[in-house]
């Protein structure tokens, strides 16, 4: 029989959720918060200190069955700082989504590295997602809401990380925030985030 998600279910009665081997993806949340100390009001373009490590990495492994590739479309939604990557494809210019390529080359306290990127990488088939790229970097702040689609070996590791080559980051000098998105949903975080929740998943084509 056709299972949920279109696999097909053998010889079983029971569809199969393929969401579920989604699981550990659905609901991440990396908070980059401000350190103590950060200075109040906000100016336009602040800059804070981060609270934790300039690099963190959220480890994942994806269900399902090795040599079988799945379609996981995920919803982003990020409040942070605009980041500069090249090389790689856009599949929607209306979204700072890039897919593979790298981090645009630099040097000095204006290379984008020292802009913090948040990105998923897959181990199979082997890729990279940029999600908060703008093609260039400044003191800004961005709230982003979209939806893609990222392709995923059964049983593959997935990395979701937040990476800023300095112990800064703009802070949230708008005050943007989600009404439906706590902890921020009342009072807006100083710093950034990443929210990720798994809206579909199905066999890739």
């Amino acid at each position: 029989m056709t299972a949920a998600g279109g696999e097909t279910a053998s010889g079983g009665a029971e569809a199969v959720d393929l969401t579920a081997f989604a699981s550990e993806l659905d609901d991440v949340f990396v908070d980059r918060p401000c350190g103590n100390g950060t200075s109040l009001p906000l100016a336009n373009g602040a800059v804070c200190d981060l609270a934790g490590a300039q690099h963190v990495e959220t480890s994942i492994t994806f269900g399902g069955e090795p040599g079988t590739f799945y379609q996981v479309t995920l919803r982003v939604r990020g409040i942070w700082e605009p980041t500069k990557t090249v090389d790689g494809a856009e599949p929607d210019e209306e979204q700072p989504l890039m897919v593979g390529g790298q981090v645009e080359p630099g040097n000095g306290d204006s290379a984008a590295i020292n802009y913090q990127q948040f990105y998923i990488t897959v181990a199979s088939p082997e890729q990279t997602y940029w999600l908060n790229n703008y093609g260039y970097v400044a003191h800004d702040i961005h709230k982003a809401d979209y939806e893609f689609t990222l392709v995923v070996e059964g049983g593959s590791a997935l990395k979701v990380i937040a990476n800023d080559g300095n112990t800064r980051q703009i802070a949230n000098f708008p005050q943007e925030s989600f009404a439906d998105l706590p902890p921020y949903d009342q009072t807006p975080t100083l710093g950034q985030f990443l929210r990720l929740d798994v809206e579909n998943v199905e066999l890739a084509p």
